[in-house]
C-alpha cells in the first residue's frame, strides 16, 4: 500500500480508502466481481467471496474471459469491482452492459478510472494478443491502454445505473505533483527520487487541502474556481454505482 515515499501515493491513497470503505457493505455470505482484476490488490479489503476476471491467465484469476463476455448468469453477483481497468477494456459500452446484466437487483459497483495519466499499461508479450497487424517478431510487447474518462463521460457510460456519488480524487496541482512523481519513477530507482516522492506528495496533500478549505466557504468566486478549474485537472475519478432497475 502506498506510503508518503512512494512515487504513486497521490494517485493510489483516494482509491486505497474508498475501496476500504467499499468494501464494508458486503458480508461473508455475498459475491463481489472484480472485472479487470489484475492482481487484485484491494480484495485482502473484503469479507465476502471475491472472485477475479481477467483476460490474462499470467495474473491467476478465478475466470479468464474478456470483460464484455463475462461467462456468469444474469444477477449472480452482489457488488461489482471495476478499479483502474476500463481504460485497458476495448469494448466500454458493452463491458458496461455486461455489468448490469451479471449485477442483481440493488446490488453496487465502484468504478475507478483516469482522467489525466501517462500511458501505464503492463506490458504484455505480444504473442499473446491476438491481433494480425502487428509483426510479432519486431513487437515484443503491446501495450493496451484505450481510453481516458472525464465526469460528463462517466455520467453517460453509467446513465442506466443510479448514481451514488462520482469524485475526483485529487486537484490541479496534486495532479501536477503526481505526474512529476511518475516521470521521476520512470527510470527505475525509485529510492534515489524518494525526497522527491515524498515533497511533491506533502505538497499535494496541502494543496488538496487549501482549495477543499477555500471551496467550502460560502463565497461564489471561491466555490466557482473550486468546481470548474482546480477540481477539472484530476488524476482520477471514483464512481459508486446502483443496479436500481433491470
Amino acid at each position: 500500500m502506498p506510503n508518503l515515499f512512494s512515487c504513486n501515493y497521490l494517485a493510489r491513497k483516494p482509491i486505497e480508502l474508498a475501496m476500504k470503505e467499499f468494501a464494508g457493505n458486503f458480508d461473508k455470505n455475498q459475491k463481489v466481481l472484480d472485472v479487470g482484476c489484475g492482481k487484485k490488490p484491494y480484495a485482502k479489503f473484503f469479507s465476502c467471496e471475491y472472485i477475479g476476471l481477467d483476460p490474462y491467465k499470467e495474473v491467476a484469476p478465478e475466470i479468464v474471459a474478456n470483460a464484455w463476455e463475462i461467462p456468469l448468469p444474469d444477477n449472480s453477483v452482489d457488488g461489482i469491482v471495476l478499479n483502474q481497468s476500463l481504460e485497458h477494456i476495448a469494448q466500454t459500452e458493452k463491458t458496461i452492459s455486461e455489468i448490469k446484466r451479471v449485477l442483481k437487483l440493488n446490488g453496487i459497483g465502484i468504478v475507478t478510472v483516469p482522467q489525466t495519466m501517462k500511458n501505464h499499461s503492463m506490458p504484455i508479450l505480444s504473442e499473446k494478443i491476438k491481433l494480425n497487424n502487428f509483426d510479432k517478431n519486431e513487437i515484443k510487447f503491446f501495450s493496451v491502454d484505450y481510453y481516458r474518462f472525464t465526469k460528463f463521460g462517466l455520467i453517460y457510460l453509467f446513465k442506466d445505473f443510479k448514481i451514488i456519488s462520482l469524485k475526483e480524487t485529487s486537484g490541479y496541482f496534486s495532479t501536477i505533483f503526481q505526474l512529476i512523481n511518475y516521470f521521476f519513477s520512470s527510470f527505475g530507482i525509485k529510492v534515489i527520487f524518494m525526497p522527491i516522492f515524498f515533497f511533491n506528495n506533502l505538497m499535494g496533500i496541502v494543496s488538496d487541502s487549501l482549495f477543499n478549505i477555500l471551496g467550502s466557504l460560502n463565497i461564489d468566486a471561491l466555490q466557482r474556481f473550486k468546481h470548474l478549474i482546480y477540481d477539472s485537472l484530476t488524476l482520477n475519478y471514483i464512481l459508486i454505482i446502483k443496479n436500481d432497475k433491470k
